[in-house]
């Protein structure tokens, strides 16, 4: 029951990091941003920010 928790935490985590460097400016509208560069913004795990990438598109924050 916990391996199936600690993901969910990580993508939430991964969100709200996002949201919250997109709120502050530090990333543009249209900026190009690599996954990579995702996973140094938020220091989370590159399969956190993988599954984060189809909610953020679905609510206009991320075009791929």
């Amino acid at each position: 029951m916990e391996d199936g928790s600690e993901p969910a935490t990580l993508r939430e985590k991964a969100y709200a990091s996002f949201t919250r460097h997109l709120l502050a400016r530090d990333l543009r509208p249209g900026q190009f941003v690599s996954q990579r560069e995702l996973v140094a913004f938020t220091g989370l795990p590159l399969g956190a920010i993988r599954e984060i990438v189809p909610r953020l598109e679905a609510e206009g924050l991320l075009t791929t």
